[in-house]
């Protein structure tokens, strides 16, 4: 069986997330999916393109009153995505023709 695993990676080794791609439980691959806050600018455009609700929604998330960290759980989440979407690949490029894993299994 085909299956893959996210979890969170420790801030020393790059903020962000690790993929595992497994084949009957040997990892076979994955990656590293890194956020990258080097550049306030592109922050503060992020925030800036947002409306009343979405700056809402990104400071809840983050449990902060700062934009900085609503940024940072937004590039988190985008990371997180990436890495589920690329996961769902691994396990659909290896399942029967007639059946898709769906959003939020990492199984068939």
């Amino acid at each position: 069986m085909h299956t893959f695993t996210i979890t969170p990676r420790p801030d020393s080794a790059g903020e962000g997330w690790t993929l595992k791609l497994l084949a009957d439980g040997e990892e076979e691959g994955g990656g590293a999916f890194l956020i990258d806050v080097s550049d306030p600018q592109e922050g503060i455009d992020w925030w800036n393109g947002l409306g009343e609700t979405e700056r809402a929604l990104w400071l809840n998330e983050a449990k902060s009153a700062f934009p900085a960290d609503a940024w940072r759980t937004w590039l988190k989440a985008e990371a997180y995505d990436e890495a589920h979407t690329e996961g769902l690949g691994w396990v659909n490029s290896h399942s029967p023709d007639n059946f898709t894993a769906l959003w939020p299994s990492p199984t068939i």
